[in-house]
């Protein structure tokens, strides 16, 4: 992900190898999810950039709730639901720093 550490936005890159329905999670140390991500269905492709054609996720430093998370290390997960199923497509950690 980049910036890392960010204060407090994300880009979150990742790599469909197929067309998928993808969700990005982002988990606190305790492994609790603090915001979902929707993306909807993806085509397969690598979405690494933050303006074009396949960006990638973009985080605003927010829970589900809307509200600023705290500084600390979090953890990321790309999920995609497709034809054969839910596949963890990547994942990783960074550091949120304000």
């Amino acid at each position: 992900p980049f910036p890392n550490p960010a204060n407090p936005e994300i880009w979150i890159p990742y790599h469909l190898r197929e067309d998928y329905n993808v969700e990005v999670r982002i988990l606190n140390m305790k492994g609790d999810v603090v915001r979902s991500l929707e993306l909807g269905q993806q085509k397969s492709g690598i979405y690494v950039n933050r303006n074009g054609l396949y960006n990638a996720a973009h985080w605003d430093g927010r829970n589900n709730l809307g509200e600023d998370i705290a500084s600390g290390v979090y953890f990321y997960q790309v999920v995609g639901k497709g034809i054969n199923g839910l596949n963890k497509v990547g994942e990783g950690k960074f550091v949120i720093n304000r």
